[in-house]
């Protein structure tokens, strides 16, 4: 079963490239996230990268 959005934070990255909206990330992980995708707006493969806000 999927959550709902509002069960958990999301956090929208954007494409380094082209400054879109690459894909929504759920915030929860105490780790930081790397991947790899191909932007939707630019058509261009690029790594996008989330870390944890430091409290």
């Amino acid at each position: 079963m999927i959550p709902d959005k509002d069960e958990y934070p999301m956090e929208q990255l954007k494409c380094p490239r082209c400054g879109g909206r690459l894909l929504d990330i759920g915030t929860d992980s105490p780790k930081k996230v790397e991947m790899e995708t191909k932007c939707p707006n630019c058509n261009n493969l690029v790594t996008a990268v989330w870390e944890p806000k430091k409290e």
